[in-house]
C-alpha cells in the first residue's frame, strides 16, 4: 500500500497538485479508516485528503487511474454544493452579558468550615506530644509522600508516539523513508524519560532538638 500512496503522490505532482509527505501520511491513516478492499471507499477517502482545491478533483481522476485503474464511476461525481445549509453544521457559542444581573431573592452561597481531620492536626503539632496511634497516623501519611515522590525529565530518550513533547527521529524516519520510495509515510518520535528527582533532607542536629 506504502508504495502504491507514494506512486500516486508522484502523479499528482505530475498534474499540478501540490502534495507533501505530510498528505501521504493523512492519506495511509486515511486508508486505515475505511475498508481499504473496496475502489469506491478508497477513492473517496483518498480524493478527501488529497484534494484542497476543486481544480484538483480532475488531476487526481487521472491519477488514480494512473495507478490503480479507472476509478469507479459511482465515485466520480463532484462533491455536493450544500449552500446555505452548511451553516448549520458551525458551531454556535453563547456569549454572556458583560454584567450578569442578580436576582435579590436568590441568596449567596455561604462558605462552609471544613470538617474535623485528625491528619490535619499532624501537620502543626509537636513530636514531643504526639501519642503512639498519631506517631502511627503520621508513619502512614510519611509513606504516602514518599510513594508520590517528585519527578524530573533525563537525559535519556526512548521511542514515543504521541504525549508530552516528543522530538522528532530523525534517523529512525530516514531509515524508515528508504523502505517506502524516499518518501517518510511514518514520523518516527523520541521522548525524554522520566526519572525520581533527587531528594535532600536537611536535618536539625542542634540542641533544641535533644527532645527528640
Amino acid at each position: 500500500m506504502g508504495e502504491r500512496l507514494v506512486a500516486l503522490a508522484a502523479a499528482l505532482r505530475r498534474h499540478g497538485v501540490r502534495v507533501g509527505p505530510g498528505d501521504v501520511v493523512t492519506a495511509a491513516r486515511a486508508l486505515d479508516a475505511v475498508d481499504a478492499a473496496s475502489r469506491t471507499d478508497a477513492f473517496l477517502a483518498l480524493r478527501a485528503v488529497l484534494c484542497a482545491r476543486p481544480q484538483d478533483l480532475h488531476a487526481f481522476e487521472l491519477a488514480f487511474a494512473e495507478v490503480y485503474g479507472v476509478p469507479p464511476e459511482e465515485s466520480t461525481a463532484g462533491p455536493v454544493d450544500l449552500g446555505g445549509s452548511a451553516a448549520l453544521a458551525l458551531p454556535r457559542v453563547g456569549l454572556p452579558d458583560s454584567a450578569p444581573t442578580r436576582r435579590p431573592d436568590v441568596k449567596e452561597d455561604v462558605p462552609v468550615p471544613a470538617a474535623y481531620s485528625d491528619v490535619e492536626l499532624l501537620h502543626d503539632k509537636d513530636f514531643a506530644d504526639l501519642t503512639d496511634a498519631a506517631r502511627r497516623a503520621g508513619r502512614v501519611v510519611l509513606r504516602a509522600l514518599a510513594r508520590r515522590g517528585p519527578q524530573r525529565l533525563g537525559r535519556r530518550t526512548r521511542p514515543a508516539r504521541r504525549g508530552g513533547e516528543p522530538r522528532m527521529d530523525v534517523a529512525a524516519t530516514l531509515r524508515g523513508a528508504l523502505r517506502t520510495g524516499g518518501e517518510p509515510l511514518r514520523i518516527a518520535r523520541r521522548a525524554r524519560v522520566t526519572a525520581p528527582r533527587s531528594l535532600v533532607l536537611v536535618l536539625d542536629v542542634s540542641g533544641s532538638m535533644a527532645p527528640y
